[in-house]
């Protein structure tokens, strides 16, 4: 095989600026498959922990490791001395566990003390002594109970009834209190029933109504009266006249009914003519407009526009061109405000490109300031200077040993002639002179030596830490159009300075013309093309193809009578228009008279004319005739529903008006007598007495309820001598019998509370507080008894995706309220980018350029065609140098020329047509088209087969030693098993173990080849796993010496060594990091670049590609390359 593609390092910068990283743009569809583990939890004891992860597992299923941490606590137990009796202690504990969460016990202190049971007694009734003793229990804390003496006796109630009415029942209640002392109540037999009162009318005339009263009585037995709603009278009616205008007269009617409360109407008197007024002519539809609204706003009066005349054009103006966008939006706002008229630009023409001016680097920063100052200067347009090439480093170099300063002087004056290098000179110390130069680029550097050294004179030279560009490229900022961009090229081109421009992809409108709105009539539009004529500027009219008025009439809606007619008139005379009036042939009422409706009686009357009176008005009233009193009849209180509906019946059966409604009061209900519970039989025989002798009906029952018993006192046992006292002075304070006696039992009233064992400080600390809020001495200490605890962690693995581990962290936070952080266990798929500094068309013109461009076979059976006199039909070989290869049998002009052969290249010749031969062959330079394909990253979806010429070889892909064993590596000869042995040289390489393995499967015959299972050399056997050094020539012998060389004895050190060399000669180069397929073919400097063929990077991901497949994990990073 022949091994043409030799790793050599070659001395020249690349022009990529590597790996800048941006993270995955979510727009990719690049699964997230980056491994995670969650860690959550600060569990104090491995108990509360394991609690923790079974909770866990129920909730969500997830399962998780517990993991011990270095933090911990200690144990605490606290300690409270006081005197106390036993209960009291044991509530104490009690409140602890309860505030605070700490359980505790207690020991006795001190001596046992006897105790003591107190009686007291004797007290009468059980409510009586319960009441005592409660009282006894909230003054001592000490507990007792009743004992009984005497049996208590029934309760009972005493009735009697029934009496007739709430007054009466309620005076023999009081009555029955005075005399017995005993408390009793009214207890409802039969409710009291609603007085009602009933009302009919209106009946006129006194007599008829009297008469009907007696006739309802004498029928129902019921009483009633007559009640006046309206009494005899006369009517009047008053009348004033007369009275200007309809609307005057119903504002006056309104306005007397709102003061009198009397209604009025209005009556015609005298007839006039309905008038319209006609106004004109007026100019412009918004003038007659205006003229309309100023005459409702002064009379009142509506009125309508009406055209005359004929219809006039409208006309849309045109001024143009303009060459700025600022000058043509100046104009329209000057037209509109000198001829009230709006106007819009309208772009013409194209828009105009921006360009980018390039022109050729220049040796020296200085040299490009100094050309784009005049450049600027000339021009006006703006330009920046880019280092172009490699960045070059500063040296001092230092000629010494001169003894005279006039040779210095000369010298220096030589070296700058000879090299262009300025120099500087100083007299040391042994009075010797040293000549100093500071030069950029190892180049110019060894000039300078040169320079010294031909001289047979001392020189030094040293790298400094500046660094910097020696060329500089020129770039414009972008400029528009054209002309500009002529202007700026030929500056460069007077100046024998190569440029050449880039489109920026941005476009502008430069030139615009005005187009008004629709200008209605002559007069208008000879107003704007006045405008634009006054200042010079080109303007035309066409017309719009619409019509409308422009000159009208008003005719006002008619309006009646004389005075408002001459009202119109004058408003039209007052603001100088013309106006004229004709009658409608209508007519209608302008006077009129007030008349009041019939009115009762002087009062009204009086009321009435003063109010036309008290404003000037004539007035005058006339009898309108008499009137009988009007009444109505209303019965006497009836109580009860009976009397209420008998009322009722006789008005509806004479077919009378009737209504009723309750007065508000009652009576007539039927009530016992109830008395309070009385004690005992004796005192309910004395009251059942009491009603029997006042011949009463009277009974009595039980309450269910007792009372009258005698009670003894007994406390709960009290300890010590102290207590039993205390609680005999409480009795005998309160004038109560008490003694005391022995139970025969002992106890104590001291005691030491003691915690079980506390964790942690912060517990302990509270327990403390609580004592002594409490007011209790308390202290703590540290527990021998149990170990100190242990903070513990959960572990949740693994999550797949950011996405994922995000959600699942959340939910645990939800659910739980714990702290987590997640941490990567293995880096999952990933997008990085290269920027290579140019645009993409730019890319392909620099390797349409090289010498040859990029190559394909893609055409190799497509027809070509050379004229016959620069081939060889007989063997196809090209005759002469720069031979046209065409893509038609035509010389009209260059426009189908694809590429040109030289002599001694072969082509396959099919025949000829005229003086053209038809050839074909294969290997033919690629079109733009063609290169700009497979530079465009955008062209290979990412996680296709073809996308692996992105993949960044220079990163692990984080596979398992085991799993390359298995999946890959089984059946491969040597190199079965050697998983670990490329996995190795990944990590210590940063070479991706995939391309690693493909490339020893294809070196070494998937592992069965000579070299690879090793051959001897002096002695020794040694292995070659990458072919290095295996040329066509000498394959096994020269590749056998190249491991020998290498120290490879082993396959494994062969696998790992070749590695090295990968690394260090292509894929980590120092200075062409070309770790893609990509950037080997494609690398901007072409003689790195490893191959010509335009697709060579697209063909040779398969293997690559086929063996990841046999994977089930694995992560893949792509380096993409970004284009501007």
């Amino acid at each position: 095989m022949k091994k043409s593609s030799k790793l050599v390092t070659i001395p020249l910068v690349s022009l990529l600026s590597l790996s800048l990283f941006i993270p995955t743009m979510p727009a990719l569809s690049l699964p997230d498959n980056t491994r995670y583990k969650i860690e959550t939890g600060d569990f104090l004891g491995h108990a509360e922990a394991n609690k923790a992860a079974n909770q866990l597992k129920k909730d969500t299923g997830w399962a998780s490791t517990i993991e011990r941490k270095a933090s911990y606590v200690n144990y605490f137990e606290v300690l409270s001395n006081h005197t106390y009796n036993k209960t009291e202690t044991d509530d104490v504990i009690q409140e602890l566990e309860r505030t605070t969460g700490i359980k505790s016990y207690s020991k006795p202190t001190g001596t046992p003390k006897k105790y003591f049971e107190v009686l007291s007694g004797g007290y009468d009734g059980l409510q009586n002594t319960e009441k005592i003793i409660q009282q006894f229990e909230k003054d001592t804390g000490v507990n007792a109970e009743p004992k009984i003496i005497k049996q208590s006796e029934d309760f009972y109630r005493i009735l009697s009834g029934s009496f007739n009415g709430l007054e009466n029942v309620n005076n023999k209640i009081r009555q029955f209190e005075t005399d017995t002392g005993i408390e009793s109540s009214a207890k409802v037999i039969k409710h009291p029933e609603d007085f009602y009162q009933v009302l009919s009318g209106g009946f006129n005339g006194e007599a008829n109504t009297n008469r009907i009263i007696k006739d309802f009585e004498r029928k129902t037995g019921l009483k009633a009266e007559p009640k006046v709603i309206r009494p005899r009278g006369t009517y009047y009616q008053v009348a004033s006249g007369g009275f200007n205008g309809s609307k005057n007269v119903d504002q006056l009617i309104k306005q007397f009914t709102n003061v009198t409360g009397i209604e009025a109407a209005k009556k015609p008197l005298r007839k006039d003519n309905y008038y319209k007024i006609l106004s004109g002519a007026y100019i412009g539809e918004n003038k007659v407009k205006e003229v309309i609204r100023g005459l409702k706003s002064k009379t009142g009066v509506n009125a309508v526009s009406k055209p005359i005349g004929s219809q006039a054009d409208y006309y849309r103006i045109l001024s143009g061109s303009y060459t700025s966008e600022a000058k043509v939006n100046q104009v329209i706002k000057e037209l509109e405000a000198a001829a009230g008229v709006k106007a819009a630009a309208k772009p013409i023409g194209s828009p105009e490109k921006y360009y980018y001016i390039l022109a050729e680097p220049v040796e020296g920063k200085e040299k490009a300031n100094e050309i784009i100052t005049n450049f600027e200067k000339s021009t006006g347009i703006e330009a920046e200077a880019k280092g172009s090439g490699s960045i070059q480093t500063y040296h001092h170099v230092v000629s010494n040993g001169h003894e005279k300063e006039a040779e210095v002087k000369k010298l220096i004056d030589q070296l700058e002639g000879d090299t262009g290098v300025k120099a500087s000179y100083q007299k040391m110390p042994d009075h010797y002179f040293q000549i100093r130069s500071t030069v950029l680029g190892d180049k110019e550097t060894d000039k300078v030596v040169e320079f010294y050294t031909n001289k047979s004179l001392k020189v030094n030279s040293q790298e400094t830490s500046s660094r910097e560009y020696s060329q500089y490229e020129i770039v414009t900022g972008p400029v528009l159009g054209e002309a500009e961009r002529e202007k700026a090229i030929n500056y460069f081109s007077d100046r024998k300075i190569i440029a050449k421009s880039e489109e920026t992809g941005k476009t502008k409108q430069t030139r615009f013309d005005i187009v008004t709105n629709p200008i209605l009539g002559t007069s208008e539009r000879e107003k704007v093309l006045k405008f634009f004529s006054d200042r010079n500027f080109y303007a035309r009219y066409e017309k719009t193809g619409q019509k409308a008025y422009n000159r009208y009439d008003i005719v006002t809606d008619p309006v009646l009578g004389a005075s408002e007619r001459n009202k119109v008139m004058d408003y039209f005379k007052s603001q100088k228009y013309f106006s004229r009036y004709e009658s409608t042939g209508e007519t209608g009422y302008t006077r009129f008279d007030i008349v009041t409706e019939k009115i009762l009686g002087p009062n009204k009357r009086d009321k009435a004319v003063k109010f036309f009176k008290d404003r000037n008005h004539f007035v005058v009233s006339k009898e309108a005739g008499k009137v009988e009193g009007r009444y109505d009849i209303v019965t006497d209180p009836l109580l009860g529903e009976a009397k209420r509906d008998r009322a009722v019946k006789y008005f509806k059966d004479n077919r009378y008006y009737v209504k009723y409604q309750a007065t508000g009061k009652k009576d007539g209900g039927r009530y016992d007598i109830e008395t309070e519970p009385i004690l005992g039989v004796t005192a309910r025989d004395k009251l059942v007495k009491y009603f029997s002798d006042k011949k009463y009906f009277v009974r009595y029952k039980t309450t269910g309820k007792k009372g009258g018993g005698r009670y003894d006192i007994v406390t709960d046992p009290v300890l010590g001598d102290t207590e039993r006292d205390r609680i005999l002075k409480y009795f005998k304070d309160r004038k109560y019998y008490a003694i005391s006696k022995e139970t025969g039992e002992k106890g104590y009233d001291q005691f030491t509370i003691i915690s079980y064992p506390i964790l942690g400080s912060s517990l302990t600390n509270k327990g403390l507080g609580f004592f002594d809020q409490k007011g209790l001495p308390a202290t703590s200490r540290k527990t021998n008894e149990v170990e100190l605890e242990h903070y513990y962690q959960l572990s949740i693995s693994y999550f797949t995706g950011q996405n994922r581990v995000n959600n699942s962290m959340e939910r645990i936070k939800y659910l739980y309220g714990w702290d987590v952080k997640s941490t990567v266990i293995r880096q999952g798929n990933k997008v990085s980018y290269t920027d290579y500094g140019r645009t993409l068309s730019n890319m392909a013109d620099f390797q349409m350029m090289l010498n040859p461009p990029p190559q394909t076979d893609k055409y190799r059976n497509e027809l070509r065609y050379v004229h016959k006199d620069y081939v060889s039909k007989a063997t196809g070989s090209i005759i002469g140098s720069n031979v046209n290869i065409r893509s038609t049998p035509s010389m009209v002009d260059n426009t189908n020329v694809l590429q040109q052969l030289h002599n001694g290249n072969t082509v396959m010749v099919i025949g000829q047509v005229g003086d053209w031969v038809e050839i074909k062959f294969t290997w033919q330079d690629a079109l733009k088209s063609d290169v700009e394909y497979y530079l465009n990253p955008e062209n290979f979806e990412l996680g296709s087969k073809e996308s692996f010429q992105f993949l960044k070889l220079s990163e692990s892909a984080n596979l398992t030693a085991k799993e390359i064993n298995d999946k890959i590596l089984k059946g491969k000869g040597i190199l079965e098993g050697k998983g670990q042995a490329f996995i190795n040289a990944s990590k210590e390489y940063n070479i991706n173990e995939i391309y690693l393995i493909s490339h020893a499967l294809l070196e070494t015959g998937n592992g069965t080849s000579k070299l690879a299972n090793g051959v001897r050399v002096n002695g020794k056997k040694v292995y070659n796993m990458y072919g290095y050094g295996a040329y066509d020539s000498c394959p096994l012998e020269c590749g056998s010496l190249t491991a020998f060389a290498q120290g490879w004895f082993t396959p494994e050190s062969a696998i790992i060594g070749g590695a090295k060399n990968i690394n260090n000669n292509y894929i980590n180069n120092d200075t062409f990091k070309q770790d893609t397929l990509y950037k080997m073919r494609w690398d901007p400097v072409a003689a790195h670049q490893y191959a010509t063929d335009v697709g060579w990077a697209y063909k040779q991901v398969s293997s690559i590609y086929n063996l990841y497949q046999l994977l089930g994990n694995y992560s893949l990073h792509y380096d993409l390359p970004k284009y501007l």
